[in-house]
């Protein structure tokens, strides 16, 4: 409701008149959204910096660092029996023939 003294019937629109009542009120009114938005901007902050530190945290788990391949044991090849006397030499395919994979 408007403290402004002007009758409702008159040439002036409420909210859009410019005598110092209804400025005031206007001006109060933009101060509270203004903090209502500060507060908001503040929770908003607050919640992408969590989940910055939560991504740091969550992935810091899965940097990649070189390990000895398990399957060939880090030799790069795997060797099977083909036939009863003879040995097949294979490239291993966990890590491409270079004896360490990434993970």
């Amino acid at each position: 409701m408007s403290l402004c003294q002007l009758p409702e019937n008159s040439h002036h629109t409420i909210g859009k008149c410019n005598c110092g009542i209804c400025l005031a009120e206007r001006i109060s009114k933009l101060e509270i959204e203004e903090i209502k938005l500060k507060e908001n901007f503040k929770e908003l902050e607050n919640k992408y910096n969590d989940l910055l530190n939560f991504k740091n945290v969550a992935f810091r788990q899965y940097e990649n660092k070189p390990h000895k391949c398990p399957v060939c044991n880090g030799k790069g090849s795997d060797s099977s029996w083909v036939e009863p006397q003879t040995i097949k030499i294979v490239m291993c395919n966990s890590c491409e023939g270079k004896g360490i994979v990434w993970g």
